[in-house]
């Protein structure tokens, strides 16, 4: 992530999982300065982005007898477009709330 664009800075959401690098572990001097670890609070899976995003997109495949998996690819990748082509949807996902004050302090 950091080789890719090291002039920007990369925000990294993670579960908390104790395996998972956090923001101020010792660890910390392995990860690249452009990059921050977002740690959501524990049983919290609402406040995560990826969990709101799949709810929207199963909404547009699910209960649906695909043909084979490059069909199933295609829906998906039909359901995804719309948030790659307009990062508002994508912003929308963060919402006002915890993440977004978070975000902000970084």
């Amino acid at each position: 992530i950091s080789d890719r664009d090291p002039y920007a800075n990369h925000i990294v959401i993670g579960d908390g999982a104790g395996f998972h690098h956090k923001e101020g572990q010792d660890n910390e001097s392995k990860i690249p300065d452009n990059i921050h670890i977002l740690t959501l609070p524990p049983y919290s899976p609402e406040r995560n982005p990826s969990e709101q995003l799949w709810d929207i997109i199963k909404d547009g495949i699910c209960n649906i007898a695909y043909d084979n998996m490059d069909a199933l690819e295609t829906a998906l990748i039909r359901e995804l477009k719309r948030f790659w082509e307009d990062g508002r949807k994508a912003f929308a996902l963060i919402g006002d709330g915890y993440l977004l004050t978070k975000l902000n302090v970084i």
